[in-house]
Formats: structure tokens, C-alpha cells, sequence
């Protein structure tokens, strides 16, 4: 094999047959069970079968099954192929039953999070594509589970995730752990996600970088500045249920205070995000021109079906002066 496909190793024989007359003939092949490597990648235990037939059926079929594939950083087990399809006009049709993969690790750097025992499986029942997954995060563990009619054009899909203790932010900025109960509906039109997403804990500490800037006047118009867009090729809808935990901590510019409560945040294709609830200061202080102002309880943001960047301030700080 490696005369053909350099840094490969192993042996691949082939064993075949040939019918039927010259100019339609029925071909056979197969491959024995064999371990293949590439690289990093390893294939055991694989087998394989392909039909050509060029009479008048003009069918041709592929299986491929192998134990494993897998690398450093990932697993695939077992593996179950199946191809059919027409030679002319030339169609195909596929299977994939009794997938199961096992991830040991990932990295996404631009969040700092370290994924961890990343499990997944698929199988097919009649027209039905199930998976199945858990992801460990942080200390936390995120499941889900799917199925896909595919027996229908648009492929309608319901998903479901759920997880608790998830670390889902690990940042110099953001660290923040979530326990989602969410359901997405989906299709290739239409994507709708609704749920509960609770914090139990974060640290959220935004720099100050651009804490001195000047704010342009409202006068100032750009000329031919247009905000670039995203065009999405599906509509798509939300609606979740935010719960503040007692351990979020909030840091901005002059501002260190502890937030918790509830809000109903809900969004549609083209229109801001819009939230309905409160979040409630139970401590903590303003610095303000080298004064520090200490929080007064039951200060407030109040959102009514409002942008979410845009709540209404019900926040009172004071600090007491001794008058000689």
C-alpha cells in the first residue's frame, strides 16, 4: 500500500470476480479483514465489498465495515457503510447504522475551555436517525440526544440538551458555568430553540481598556457607513428562560457588584435581542471620579420586552460624609 499512498503502512488484498459477457460485465471485489494506517490514523479490523453491475440492471453497491478508526485525539467504533446506487444515470443511496465515536479531547481557545470525554452515536431505526452525546466540561457534564425523520424532504429534527455545572466561558474576562435544559426544533428552513438556562456561578470582569474614550455626539453622521450583515440561509427564533444564580459576580469599569434574577430573553430573524425581567444588585460599590459610592439594596435593571443592551437603571449609590 505504501507504493501508492506514501506514509501509509499494511497490506490490502483484494479477492474478485468477473461475469456476464464482455461489454456488460458483473464485477466483485472484497478485501479481508486487514488493519490500514496513515499517518496518525488507524483503520482495524476493516473489510470491504463492491458490486459493479453493468447488465441490465446498471446497479453498483459499496460496504465498508471496520472495528475502529481512530487517532490521538479521536475514536470511531464501530464503523458500518453501506452504498447503493445506479450506474446510468448514476445515483446514490447510503446507510449508516451503529456509529460510535469517542473524542479524548478539544481545545477552543477563543472560549478556554478543554472538552473533555466527548462521546458520540448514531443509529438509524427505519427512517429514523438517532444520536446520542455527553461532552465533560469544566466540572460539569452536557448531554443530548437527537432524531432526524429522514424520510421527509426537509429532514425535521428535534434536539434536545441538558446539562448541569457546565463550563461554558473560561476567559481572563468571562468565567461562567451553565446548567441548560433546552429543546431545538429544526429544519432545513427553520431553526426554534426554547428552554432554561440557569448560572449557578461566573466572574464576569470586562477590561477598562476603552473606559476613557470620548462618546461621539449623536450630530455626528458617518456617510456611506453600512453595518455588514449576516444572511442566514434558514429563519430562525428563540426563547429562553435566564436564571441568575446567587455567585455572579460582575466587574466594569467603575462598577463591582453581585447580580441575580430572572429574564425571559426571546429573538427572531432581523430583530434585536428583547428581554423581559430584572436583575437585581444585591452588593456592592460605584467608584466614581476617585469617590466610592456603596450600592443601596434593591437596586435594580428592569427589562420590559426591551433590547437587552438597553434596560431601564433603578440603582441608587451613596456614601455617607461626616460634617464637622
Amino acid at each position: 500500500l505504501k507504493k501508492f499512498i506514501s506514509e501509509s503502512n499494511g497490506k490490502l488484498n483484494l479477492q474478485g470476480k468477473i461475469q456476464g459477457n464482455r461489454t456488460e460485465p458483473k464485477l466483485y471485489f472484497l478485501f479481508p479483514k486487514t488493519n490500514l494506517s496513515w499517518n496518525d490514523w488507524q483503520l482495524n479490523q476493516a473489510q470491504g465489498e463492491l458490486h459493479l453491475d453493468s447488465s441490465k440492471n446498471k446497479k453498483w453497491s459499496f460496504k465498508l465495515q471496520a472495528n475502529q478508526l481512530k487517532n490521538t485525539t479521536l475514536s470511531l467504533s464501530p464503523i458500518r457503510i453501506n452504498l447503493t446506487g445506479n450506474l446510468q444515470p448514476f445515483s446514490l443511496q447510503g446507510s449508516l447504522s451503529d456509529f460510535k465515536s469517542k473524542i479524548e479531547s478539544v481545545q477552543i481557545p477563543i472560549l478556554g475551555l478543554h472538552l473533555k470525554n466527548i462521546n458520540l452515536a448514531l443509529n438509524k431505526n427505519k427512517n429514523v436517525l438517532q444520536g446520542y452525546g455527553q461532552i465533560d466540561s469544566g466540572k460539569g457534564l452536557l448531554t443530548f440526544k437527537s432524531k432526524t425523520q429522514l424520510n421527509q424532504s426537509n429532514f425535521p429534527s428535534v434536539i434536545e440538551l441538558q446539562g448541569n455545572n457546565v463550563e461554558i466561558s473560561h476567559t481572563q474576562e468571562y468565567k461562567i458555568t451553565a446548567s441548560p435544559k433546552l429543546q431545538i426544533q429544526a429544519n432545513t428552513q427553520h431553526v426554534e430553540a426554547t428552554g432554561l438556562i440557569s448560572f449557578p456561578k461566573a466572574r464576569i470582569k470586562i477590561k477598562e481598556t476603552n473606559a476613557n474614550l470620548v462618546e461621539l455626539s449623536n450630530d455626528v453622521v458617518f456617510v456611506n457607513h453600512n453595518k455588514p450583515s449576516i444572511s442566514l440561509p434558514f429563519s430562525y427564533k428563540t426563547n429562553f428562560k435566564l436564571q441568575l444564580g446567587n455567585d455572579i459576580r460582575f466587574r466594569y469599569q467603575g462598577l463591582r457588584t453581585k447580580v441575580t434574577g430572572t429574564l425571559d430573553v426571546t429573538q427572531s430573524t432581523d430583530h434585536p435581542i428583547l428581554a423581559t425581567g430584572e436583575l437585581i444588585l444585591t452588593e456592592g460599590e460605584y467608584s466614581y471620579y476617585g469617590q466610592r459610592l456603596k450600592l443601596q439594596p434593591h437596586s435594580l435593571l428592569n427589562f420590559a420586552n426591551s433590547p437587552i443592551n438597553n434596560p431601564n437603571l433603578d440603582v441608587i449609590a451613596s456614601k455617607s460624609v461626616w460634617v464637622l
